[in-house]
């Protein structure tokens, strides 16, 4: 007999995975959330690419961290601060990149298939991370290939931004 939960479960798992599976691996940039007020309890309302220009319209303190009130485009509203960085004069979301060299491999599993090893300082293009970016393993697009990389060897690189 069929657990059709189960089915249902797996199917949508399925389906995510095709959405988030692009034709070129080039294509995904680490788009960080946009939540409709400033924390994690406020519903996303929108995502931005890394590397797309933002304009800050203000930033505060709040429980546990800064956020930022951003607008991109017709996007409007409040993301982390550390998600932000610099390029030239101007404020941009920053880029995913390694703190180290890393192996990526096939699968989230440490024993699993080295595809390659990604240089320290690299940019990799991060589809999921099961357990938030810094942590866990998270799904990543590097040099054409796809694969699984230790969380805790990626990170924003914001460079600073000291005017926040």
């Amino acid at each position: 007999m069929i657990n059709w939960k189960l089915w249902a479960a797996g199917a949508a798992t399925l389906a995510s995975l095709a959405f988030f599976a692009p034709a070129n691996a080039g294509e995904i940039a680490s788009p960080v959330n946009v939540r409709s007020g400033p924390g994690t309890n406020w519903p996303v309302v929108a995502t931005i690419p890394a590397g797309a220009d933002v304009q800050v319209l203000t930033c505060a303190s709040g429980w546990h961290w800064r956020w930022c009130k951003v607008q991109a485009g017709d996007v409007k509203g409040y993301v982390h601060q550390a998600a932000l960085g610099q390029s030239g004069g101007h404020v941009d979301v920053a880029e995913v990149v390694t703190t180290d060299a890393t192996a990526l491999h096939k699968s989230p599993r440490i024993f699993s298939h080295v595809i390659t090893t990604i240089p320290a300082g690299a940019q990799v293009n991060v589809l999921h991370c099961a357990s938030g970016l810094g942590s866990g393993w998270c799904h990543v697009a590097y040099g054409g290939a796809l694969g699984f990389v230790r969380g805790g060897l990626i990170e924003r690189n914001t460079f600073g931004l000291p005017f926040l």
